[in-house]
């Protein structure tokens, strides 16, 4: 059958329309051997090559567009280029005031046929003020239709420097034969003003990088005891201790990275003594740029049984959050596991909480590593900057959260406490807590006050209530913790139900803050937090019943008040207490339950809150659940009912009783209700069906 020609222009015209534009049209037409490739662009003289080929689109229609700039020379010399007069500029035309996106990526050709190992690619580039964008990055693909992104966005510095090393071969797309390597970027302004992305100085080949801390010490100190303050060494870097000074995104070596104990010069300030671990850019450097810094300690936490404690002292120098900053531990010197991250510090030295090595999943049973490292760009104590000293590594465990404990213990159902009977002298069911909230230790300008340290700011009744805070008036501003415990004894109570009066002076949400309950003293739950939001005026606080809080309150145990922050009371911060309630409603009444109302089974019949060794009575119904008036209310069964024995309640208050369920009464519907005559009160009704 011969198909007109018009039929088959029609159908080619049709196919060709729904077709999707190619992302990237023009692809080179030549490949190049992918191994040891470099590529300067000196070379092309602004000719591009047959192995490369640059597109420059309209980003809304992926069409040419005539102001999109992928230059390699053949569109103008380059602005700048980091060697020689060539490089790879993309963005829109330099000095056009029409701004609109525009998609810009050079393709290459290469050839992986035979390496038989990774290809990484580095590269030199700078960055203009590009923003982050779909297809910013390098891309490689088999078919130059599907591109998977070996790297991106860029996030380069605004003067030529070295890229990261990117391992092409990890992103699924294989490099074992022709593939592209693609440069992209996509933006909104010229290149050279306010946007663009310059690549320079290319190079491809099987060589990884380095690892992030690559030097590691040599020797291994025991870790069950270890203290080091950094004087005895001296500045001479020992062999159980290694350096790490490298570029942030090479991993090689870098002149300009400062990781110093005393080997470059003496401490520029130390918590004690002359020396101190100092990390951050070399103060000294002329030219900032992102650097990585890494001080490695061999340990060995053989025939140690306890638990490895953690803490030291730091000081932060406006530190920028950046990838590898904290205390990292790691058995083999390759997979590091983050334990502590150095924030919330002062530009004075200040006592890091103590952190528990022990359970972050390292083994510390043998040799180890733990690694302080600092990433920035900026110089030490100029701008950026993490100093470290006196390190110690025990099995010396930080003292508990709220380490003083009140000596006795009062009833707790019904307390009620003003503060005002004690005079400013603390009884003995109260525990008083002010700590530094790093370290766990007594801080003097910390504020847990009932009168002892001096009469209330303010209170619902009387001189005294609760303030927690920083001591007023203070300028030494930091986060202190504190906790005032009570000591209570819930014994024969049926419900605790906690209510006070508060006031907020400006309190930011701390973890400690809130209403908290232990049996031990040790473990915490918390029944009502954080403060805030809370008004700047007394006002009431509902917890509700304690017993439910998870601690088992229904002996001895402790009511923890406690507040965590940094400014002084009254001031900016802080929260007072007054007016503590608590209230047992007493028993709910009798409730009546059964179980095993199985036919030819034997049924257990129990009353809960009866009359402690009083009598109840309780009968069934086949009939129905009445109610049927009597002097002490209404009876929830219709008659005829039957009386059951009567039973006696425990001390406790539990009475029950078992009997057995006729076999054919299976499906039988039976209604049940019970009085206790020590309370002449109902308890609730049932209505079973036996199974």
């Amino acid at each position: 059958m011969r198909i007109p020609c018009f039929l088959v222009s029609a159908m080619v015209a049709a196919l060709a329309s729904s077709a999707p534009a190619q992302d990237w049209p023009n692809l080179p037409t030549a490949f190049q051997p992918a191994n040891n490739y470099v590529d300067d662009f000196e070379s092309y003289a602004g000719v591009v090559p047959t192995h490369m080929a640059t597109n420059s689109l309209e980003v809304a229609t992926s069409l040419p567009d005539p102001e999109g700039w992928c230059n390699i020379g053949q569109l103008a010399p380059p602005l700048s280029a980091a060697s020689g007069s060539y490089c790879l500029e993309m963005g829109l035309i330099p000095g056009t005031t029409n701004y609109h996106y525009v998609r810009n990526g050079l393709v290459l050709g290469l050839d992986g046929t035979g390496v038989g190992a990774d290809l990484w690619l580095r590269a030199k580039a700078i960055d203009h003020g590009d923003e982050n964008e779909l297809w910013d990055g390098v891309w490689v693909s088999t078919d130059g239709l599907t591109w998977t992104q070996a790297y991106g966005p860029w996030n380069e510095g605004s003067a030529w420097g070295d890229t990261v090393a990117m391992n092409l071969s990890s992103t699924g797309t294989s490099t074992a034969g022709q593939f592209y390597l693609l440069f992209a970027q996509q933006d909104n302004f010229p290149y050279g003003y306010l946007d663009g992305i310059g690549i320079d100085d290319i190079n491809v080949d099987t060589n990884a990088p380095p690892p992030p801390f690559a030097n590691l010490p040599a020797v291994f100190v025991p870790a069950g005891s270890y203290f080091e303050d950094f004087e005895a060494l001296g500045g001479v870097v020992p062999a159980h201790m290694a350096v790490n000074e490298t570029n942030a995104l090479t991993n090689m070596p870098d002149p300009d990275a400062w990781c110093n104990i005393g080997q470059h010069a003496p401490a520029i300030t130390a918590a004690s003594g002359s020396y101190c671990l100092e990390m951050a850019v070399n103060p000294a450097a002329v030219t900032p740029h992102q650097v990585r810094n890494g001080l490695v300690i061999g340990l060995d936490g053989s025939g140690v049984s306890a638990d490895l404690w953690l803490d030291f002292m730091y000081r932060e120098y406006l530190e920028s959050s950046d990838a590898w900053d904290g205390v990292y531990l790691s058995d083999d010197g390759v997979t590091w596991v983050l334990a502590f991250q150095l924030w919330s510090g002062t530009s004075s030295w200040v006592q890091q909480v103590k952190t528990n090595l022990t359970n972050i999943g390292v083994n510390l049973s043998g040799q180890f590593y733990v690694l302080f490292a600092e990433e920035g760009g900026s110089p030490y104590n100029v701008s950026d900057g993490i100093g470290v000293d006196d390190i110690s590594i025990n099995t010396t465990p930080p003292p508990p959260p709220f380490a003083t404990l009140p000596t006795a213990f009062v009833p707790a159902a019904g307390y009620s406490d003003d503060f005002e009977s004690y005079a400013g002298v603390p009884p003995a069911h109260f525990g008083i807590n002010s700590v530094d909230s790093l370290s766990g230790l007594p801080d003097p300008l910390g504020w847990c006050n009932v009168g002892q340290l001096a009469p209330a700011i303010t209170t619902t009744s009387g001189i005294y209530c609760l303030e927690m805070g920083l001591v007023p008036g203070t300028t030494s501003y930091h986060n202190v913790r504190n906790g005032l415990v009570v000591g209570l004894n819930g014994a024969g109570a049926y419900e605790l139900n906690l209510d006070f009066q508060a006031i907020d002076h400006g309190e930011e949400t701390q973890t400690w803050d809130g209403v908290w309950v232990s049996d031990d003293g040790v473990s915490w739950v918390q029944a009502y937090g954080p403060w805030t939001p809370l008004l700047t005026s007394w006002q009431p606080v509902s917890v509700g019943d304690l017993m439910t809080a998870g601690a088992n309150t229904s002996g001895d145990f402790y009511l923890l008040f406690a507040q965590e922050d940094n400014f002084p009371y009254g001031y900016l911060d802080g929260i007072g207490v007054d007016d503590i309630n608590i209230v047992d409603p007493g028993p709910p009444g009798p409730a009546l339950s059964v179980t095993g109302l199985v036919a030819g089974g034997v049924a257990t019949i129990q009353v809960d809150y009866a009359t402690p060794g009083g009598t109840v009575r309780h009968g069934y119904s086949l009939v129905g659940g009445g109610p049927t008036s009597t002097p002490f209310g209404d009876l929830l069964l219709s008659p005829p009912y039957k009386e059951l024995p009567a039973m006696t309640a425990s001390p406790a208050g539990v009475a029950s009783m078992t009997s057995p369920v006729p076999p054919g009464a299976a499906g039988v519907s039976v209604w049940m209700h019970a009085l206790d005559i020590g309370s002449l009160t109902f308890s609730n009704g049932l209505a079973e069906v036996i199974g």
